[in-house]
């Protein structure tokens, strides 16, 4: 029951993470942020649609609140807050490298 609660969780979580995601990319030229084309990146790699490409990229978004769930909430150190963030950073980080 635990499991299940988690993943109901991580896909709400996730989905609105990856919305606000999403306006902030969306906006990212009016507020002068750095231009990121995520859709464009996920319709290269996999040569897919644009549904289908909006749907990888929401997916990508509920398994990583999933992952952050699942394995690193409880072995990131610090409070709550503090280990989303860290997460948050470690993610960017990634990214950045990809």
């Amino acid at each position: 029951m635990k499991t299940l609660d988690s993943i109901k969780k991580a896909m709400v979580v996730g989905f609105v993470a990856t919305f606000v995601m999403m306006v902030i990319t969306l906006l990212s030229h009016h507020i002068h942020l750095p231009k990121a084309d995520f859709h464009g990146i996920i319709a290269a790699l996999l040569r897919t649609e644009a549904f289908g490409t909006w749907v990888v990229y929401f997916g990508a978004g509920v398994l990583l609140a999933y992952l952050y769930n699942a394995y690193f909430a409880q072995r990131l150190p610090s409070r709550s807050w503090m280990r989303g963030i860290v997460y948050a950073v470690c993610l960017f980080l990634f990214t950045g490298l990809i």
